[in-house]
């Protein structure tokens, strides 16, 4: 069978954290409750077993996506190429190449006390034992040109990257990335690599920006970009994780800076208003108070919810946009669908209200407004 432990506070041996009834001699399976795309690799955690008999054994399994260089299980732990049994050595683990299982052995045999704590910290490492080594840079003069990414000359291969290949920008180059590449493997920036103003789309599985000179440049404060650019990340739970040393594991799918990303989109007029009247549910439109706003047909807006629910949150797809009425001076939007729920614009009373302990003489209590904020999502320049 299987038990569902839940995350407490102040739990009677620690602050935080899951405590459960282990039953010595059996063999336990250790898992997180998370969908499926967003469960990743436990890699570190503080564990204990209290009270344990004299000579008795618990063993724990565990499945990993990927496989880490080695494990640490508190000290002295012995890696046995082979899964351990409950007579071997207290911390003997043996992970498991071809399936990714982890199985480690909590043991009090040997103790000489009648009942035993076991306290242990638990850590996937990443790296060898001498270190994971920091990608090499290189040195040397920065170029005074502009290479340009759909130019094969300007290449060391003579050819432009192709589907699937690893690219490196080095320190000393200066690169203008005026195409859209195929789908590439794992980008390492160590020089400058900046984004033409024109529509282009990048997708890679890692993006490293690494190094004193390491630039990501995606418009600026005076030169901003107004086509669209999409940043794309692939991967799965399973893919490569890129690692630069114990303390710096990126992950997968993963845009890494240990350098300069600068990211600057079409400038909007109003990113964030407000309701000027309710919007009720089964009706497609908003009426905006505040700025008139910029906003096209098209661009998707979340409409935040206006009572205790926050899931009552919604984002809605604009139709049409026009001016409003007089009550509504940032436009009338038109929804491409009816909302899910309603939003509702609620007037403070100051009479009403002044029970409550408000001050009917506050001029801003008499003219406050409680309204549900509408922002808009679509932007020009992407990460997904």
């Amino acid at each position: 069978g299987s038990t569902l432990i839940p995350w407490r506070h102040y739990r009677l041996t620690h602050m935080d954290g899951y405590m459960s009834t282990l039953m010595t001699g059996y063999q336990y399976n250790m898992t997180w409750q998370l969908p499926a795309k967003d469960l990743q690799d436990v890699t570190s955690f503080r564990a204990g077993i209290f009270n344990m008999q004299q000579n008795t054994s618990v063993l724990m399994k565990m499945q990993f996506k990927t496989a880490p260089d080695h494990f640490h299980i508190g000290s002295n732990e012995i890696d046995l190429g082979r899964p351990p049994l409950y007579t071997d050595f207290h911390r003997s683990w043996h992970f498991d190449n071809t399936s990714n299982e982890l199985t480690y052995l909590l043991s009090s045999r040997g103790s000489g006390s009648k009942f035993t704590d076991l306290n242990y910290k638990f850590v996937k490492d990443p790296c060898p034992v001498t270190g994971c080594p920091l990608p090499n840079v290189g040195k040397g003069a920065i170029e005074n040109r502009y290479r340009r990414w759909s130019n094969p000359d300007d290449w060391l291969t003579g050819r432009v990257p192709v589907e699937g290949a690893d690219v490196t920008i080095l320190s000393t180059w200066k690169m203008i990335l005026d195409t859209t590449p195929p789908p590439l493997g794992q980008i390492n920036i160590y020089g400058r690599l900046e984004v033409a103003n024109a529509d282009i789309n990048l997708t890679a599985s890692n993006i490293l920006v690494f190094g004193n000179r390491a630039k990501l440049i995606v418009g600026n404060s005076t030169s901003r970009i107004t086509k669209d650019v999409t940043i794309t990340l692939t991967g799965t739970p399973t893919s490569p994780v890129l690692v630069l040393s114990r303390t710096m594991v990126v992950g997968a799918k993963a845009l890494g800076v240990f350098g300069q990303l600068s990211i600057f989109g079409e400038q909007r007029s109003v990113m964030w208003t407000r309701l000027a009247k309710s919007a009720l549910k089964n009706t497609s439109k908003l009426f905006l108070a505040g700025s008139r706003v910029d906003w096209r047909v098209g661009e998707k807006l979340v409409v935040t919810a206006s009572g205790y629910d926050h899931t009552e949150s919604e984002v809605v797809t604009i139709a049409a946009v026009s001016n409003g009425d007089g009550t509504s001076p940032g436009g009338e939007i038109t929804l491409t669908a009816p909302l899910q729920h309603s939003h509702r614009v609620h007037p403070f009373l100051a009479g009403s209200e002044a029970k409550h302990g408000y001050q009917e003489s506050n001029p801003w209590w008499k003219n406050a407004v409680m309204a549900p904020e509408v922002g808009l999502l679509s932007r020009n320049v992407r990460i997904v």
